[in-house]
């Protein structure tokens, strides 16, 4: 499941995954990106990770065709979690897509929320 978290910053999106994510959970997340996109140049993105039992297919596809046609959109992005793995994986991203992104621990979740929004 996913859901969107509400934060204090108009350019922030936040939302939370905790179980199987569907398309369905996604869509209102992407509008939700889609409207602040039109009021902002950039947006950043709020995401607490708390579990996955795997996304199916339909939803990896329509990740990847809007992440990668909008990454130039996102400033920075805060991943809150304690699965090792997605920290790593984090840290590629990082690199690759050269968005500001930084993970914390479930722990430092106050430290995440000062983070994305400096």
């Amino acid at each position: 499941m996913m859901e969107t978290i509400t934060t204090r910053r108009d350019d922030i999106v936040g939302f939370r995954i905790d179980g199987t994510t569907s398309e369905a959970d996604l869509k209102p997340v992407l509008i939700k990106l889609r409207e602040k996109l039109k009021s902002h140049a950039k947006v950043r993105l709020y995401v607490e990770y708390v579990d996955s039992h795997g996304f199916s297919m339909d939803t990896l596809i329509e990740d990847l065709k809007y992440n990668f046609g909008h990454l130039g959109h996102f400033e920075k992005a805060a991943i809150i979690t304690m699965k090792d793995w997605l920290k790593q994986a984090a840290q590629l991203t990082n690199v690759v897509g050269g968005i500001k992104l930084k993970s914390f621990h479930f722990s430092e979740k106050d430290k995440a929320g000062r983070w994305i929004e400096e």
